[in-house]
């Protein structure tokens, strides 16, 4: 009877396509190709889309660098080699940040003063110097740094069906950035 059974499993054939082990050696064969694919599809765009958020965080950075130095600046509109003015300083900051890393190109940066009153909390924005001295008695004031930028992916996919920013583009961002004024004397100068 042991015979009978050993016979009997003994002569099966164990390279057939339909066995267990055939199947196995074909999807381990398989397996290099499915990562790829799983790759492509999935990691490669969350690489993309994270270097582009990165990216971008880092312009952040470069805009509220250049906000403080515009802040802290001595005059907004006159400034001289030692005290350079806001609207000078601010944006060369943000310059010189954003140089330093690729994929990053400044469109646009412009620096505002911003007044509060403090009565009843209304907002003036001033795209140049003050007309007359600042009133800290009346108002705060406040620096506004906007910026405009191009923020590209590692490499732009051109699919028709995938039209992203960020992903498949370049993605345009303005972002703006207010610093409380350190030297108010100095905005109508």
């Amino acid at each position: 009877m042991a015979e009978r059974l050993n016979s009997r499993f003994n002569n099966r054939p164990t390279n057939c396509a339909f066995s267990a082990a055939g199947r196995r050696r074909g999807s381990i064969a398989e397996i290099p190709l499915v990562i790829f694919a799983l790759f492509l599809v999935f990691a490669f765009p969350m690489i993309n889309l994270g270097t582009t958020a990165l990216r971008h965080a880092l312009f952040l950075t470069a805009c509220r660098q250049g906000a403080f130095v515009a802040a802290s600046a001595y005059t907004f509109g006159n400034g001289t080699a030692e005290k350079p003015a806001a609207i000078d300083c601010g944006p060369a900051k943000v310059n010189s940040v954003v140089q330093k890393f690729s994929g990053i190109t400044v469109k646009d940066v412009d620096v505002s003063i911003i007044s509060v009153d403090l009565q009843n909390g209304t907002i003036k924005k001033f795209a140049g110097k003050l007309s007359e001295p600042a009133d800290t008695g009346t108002y705060l004031y406040f620096i506004e740094l906007t910026a405009t930028a191009d923020i590209y992916p590692i490499t732009e996919v051109k699919l028709p069906f995938l039209n992203v920013a960020g992903l498949s583009r370049k993605w345009t961002s303005t972002v703006s950035v207010r610093e409380f004024v350190e030297s108010p004397q100095g905005l109508d100068d």
